[in-house]
């Protein structure tokens, strides 16, 4: 046993480090069971990126702080969507979706009403209530004209909750 139960909750190691929380707000843990970036974070996300950033909230904001604690984006997102995936995560800005990279720099401007995660190099997004895909570039690519979206696997998403099918040409 590393450490006796301290934390209120700890999330498994990833890159060295883990998410811990005590008295209601989230810091992370080294392999000692030390905290190596102090608990001052409402919510944190695991460092699920490929460089080690994380996502965490303060003051009701959401921005990213690198593996020393040091924000690489300030906390100015109204709330994210998930977890990485592909490099990016949804992020909300004054109502409106978009994407950010791991190092929390906006890759996508938020110009859509809802969006989803990627996979196979498209994502979900909303636009007038209906859902269509874009590109890693943020270029349309399935025309939104479905009810509820899915996500790519082998070329295939289910749309419309599940009464069709399209391929990654929208067909």
């Amino acid at each position: 046993l590393i450490s006796s139960p301290q934390f209120e909750s700890v999330s498994e190691f990833q890159f060295g480090l883990a998410q811990a929380r005590v008295h209601g707000l989230w810091g992370y843990i080294d392999q000692s069971g030390r905290f190596a970036i102090p608990p001052r974070f409402s919510e944190a996300s695991s460092s699920s990126s490929n460089k080690g950033t994380a996502l965490v909230e303060q003051e009701g904001k959401w921005g990213s702080i690198d593996r020393t604690g040091q924000f690489t984006s300030q906390p100015t997102f109204s709330s994210i969507g998930g977890d990485f995936s592909e490099g990016m995560i949804p992020v909300e800005l004054g109502g409106e979706w978009g994407y950010v990279n791991a190092e929390g720099h906006v890759v996508i401007r938020p110009q859509y009403e809802a969006a989803g995660p990627f996979s196979e190099g498209k994502a979900p997004v909303q636009t007038n209530g209906k859902w269509g895909f874009i590109d890693k570039e943020g270029k349309t690519v399935i025309e939104p004209e479905y009810s509820a979206p899915g996500l790519f696997h082998n070329k295939l998403a289910i749309v419309n909750d599940g009464t069709s099918v399209i391929t990654t040409s929208g067909k």
